[in-house]
Parts: structure tokens; C-alpha cells; sequence
């Protein structure tokens, strides 16, 4: 099996010295894409401009999109590729709370079909999100005989207790949430990632017994009301930087 990694980032940069870096990088590394984006609260436009780049400039079977702090067993998961279903697949960690269910969308994989339903849809209904996970559960209400693959080995809410230099994570863990640089470099030496075995897609209904959403549930902090994604809608007036969670430590 193959892979191919891209970074993404926006490139409609208004600091010129900021700009002329990232065509650096882009030229030197071969790896990063501009996305036609300013910044700021926009994650569900940058996930759909992921989902269409791909789909136009690649024939995938599976589609990850992760944050730029995940670190993923990457071996681990191409061992298991192979072994999970072909279609219908949704695969990352599933809040469950407020009688609702959404995928967060730091780690989440999709089978090729599921892109292709999203992508496929009536351009004059399509609704998007500020934020991504909630856009694309509102898109994944639309679509019957989904398969949900919720994953415990993804650790997405890492205790502070953590230790970032263990060895062997991959072989409790399938990704691990805020790994910021120097953490990247350190369990990229000693994760011990490879094949390792392979569990079963476990019910969905294990873990929660919603698995619809309803965006009307969540809290005010991250309460948007979606709007048509031909629109442009702008839910948030400006194009600050948006401060993740490395930059608040």
C-alpha cells in the first residue's frame, strides 16, 4: 500500500515575509499546499478544500486527515488498512454527549465512497461549519449504512501525566494527540510502530447510543448555526490566527 503525505496551510497570507517562507518551503520540500484561505476560524472550508484536492489529484481507497500535533503509528496502520471495510468507514475518536455524537476532527479517516457522497452533494445545499467536525457530522446525518470506527487506541485527550519519552506507544496506541514538535521527534525514535495486532470494528453502540448529531446540543463556545457552503458565510468577523492549543501551554 501506498501513502501520500501534504501539509496544508493557508496561503492567502497578508504578511509578505510570512508568505515568501512558506513558497520557500513548498519549493524546497515538495510537501506543502497553499490552501485559498486567509485563516483564522475557517476549519470546515479547509476541510473541504482538503477533500477536494485529494480526490482531484489522487485515486485513494482511504483519506486521513489528522492535525499537524497527531502522531500516528503509521506502520500500524497500514497493517491494519488492508484488513478494515472498504466503504462506508468513519474512523477517529466519537465525542458522545449532550444526547449527540460527532467525530473530532483531529484524527479522522474516511473510506473513498464516504469523500465521494460528501463531494457529491447538491451544491446549493451543502452546509458548512466553522468547525469541521461538526460540518462533516451534519453531512454524515445525510448518509445511510455508515460504519462507525470508534477508536479508544487514539489517545486524543492526553493527561499532563503523559510520558512523552516511553518507549513502544504504538503498541497501546494507534495516534497521539498533542505532540508538538520536539514530542514528535521523540516518540518518532522510540514509538516501536509496526504490524501489531488488529482488533475488530467494535458496535458503535458500545460506546454511545446517539449516532446522529444535532448541532443545536452543543455549548455556546462552539455554537455556530450552519449556513450554505456557496454563501461564503463568514461566522466569525475576523481573520485572526487561530492560537491552538500548543500556543496556550
Amino acid at each position: 500500500m501506498q501513502v501520500a503525505c501534504h501539509f496544508f496551510t493557508d496561503g492567502l497570507v497578508v504578511n509578505k515575509k510570512v508568505q515568501q517562507i512558506l513558497l520557500q518551503e513548498k519549493s524546497l520540500y515538495r510537501d506543502l499546499e497553499l490552501q485559498p484561505l486567509i485563516g483564522g476560524v475557517e476549519f470546515g472550508l479547509r476541510f473541504l478544500y482538503h477533500a477536494k484536492w485529494a480526490s482531484a489529484n489522487y485515486d485513494f481507497q482511504y483519506f486521513l486527515r489528522v492535525d499537524d500535533d497527531y502522531f500516528v503509528c503509521i506502520k500500524k496502520l497500514l497493517n491494519e488498512l488492508p484488513l478494515r471495510p472498504k466503504q462506508n468507514l468513519i474512523w477517529g475518536n466519537f465525542h458522545c454527549e449532550a444526547n449527540t455524537s460527532w467525530i473530532d476532527e483531529s484524527w479522522m479517516l474516511f473510506s473513498r465512497d464516504v469523500i465521494s457522497k460528501f463531494l457529491n452533494q447538491d451544491a446549493r445545499m451543502m452546509l458548512c461549519h466553522p468547525h469541521a467536525d461538526q460540518q462533516i457530522a451534519l453531512w454524515l446525518n445525510n448518509i445511510s449504512n455508515r460504519l462507525y470506527f470508534h477508536d479508544e487506541r487514539l489517545n486524543h485527550v492526553v493527561p499532563d501525566s503523559f510520558d512523552w519519552q516511553a518507549r513502544n506507544v504504538c503498541d497501546a496506541y494507534m495516534g497521539i494527540h498533542r505532540a508538538f514538535a520536539k514530542r514528535m521527534l521523540q516518540l518518532g525514535e522510540v514509538s516501536g510502530d509496526g504490524a501489531k495486532s488488529v482488533p475488530v470494528v467494535a458496535n458503535y453502540k458500545a460506546h454511545c447510543q446517539y449516532d446522529t448529531f444535532d448541532y443545536t446540543k452543543l455549548g455556546k463556545d462552539y455554537f455556530y448555526e450552519p449556513k450554505p457552503c456557496v454563501e461564503n458565510a463568514l461566522w466569525v468577523k475576523h481573520h485572526r490566527l487561530w492560537i491552538g492549543e500548543e500556543g496556550r501551554l
